[in-house]
């Protein structure tokens, strides 16, 4: 992390907020917070308004019905669990192998140090 942006090993970068911090770190989401759409959020379709700082694309491997809710994995760079409702499920046609965006705020990604940093 260097301020308000954390490099992925993998390429591309979260923005986070910037609490001052400088070295490795841990980024973690919970599911609930990763918003989930069938379009690139911006294009066509997306909610206006929307303040997620962090997209990526990827692709729906699995699906686990929880107790109120679906879990989704998304196999992306990096990727990603996002919980949604089994009507969401349905109205975005998620299903393995369907293409996904998934969103986040930068203030729902939570950066921990790593250990000796």
């Amino acid at each position: 992390v260097d301020g308000d942006r954390v490099g992925l090993p993998d390429g591309g970068a979260f923005v986070v907020p910037d609490h001052g911090q400088h070295g490795d770190v841990l980024v973690t989401v919970r599911p609930a917070s990763v918003l989930v759409s069938a379009r690139a959020p911006g294009g066509g379709g997306a909610p206006s308004g929307m303040s997620a700082r962090n997209t990526w694309s990827g692709t729906v491997t699995g699906l686990s019905m929880l107790t109120d809710r679906v879990r989704v994995d998304i196999d992306a760079r990096p990727p990603v669990l996002a919980d949604v409702t089994a009507a969401s499920v349905a109205e975005l046609q998620l299903a393995p192998g369907a293409p996904v965006w998934g969103s986040v705020k930068a203030t729902d990604l939570d950066v921990y140090s790593s250990a000796g940093s």
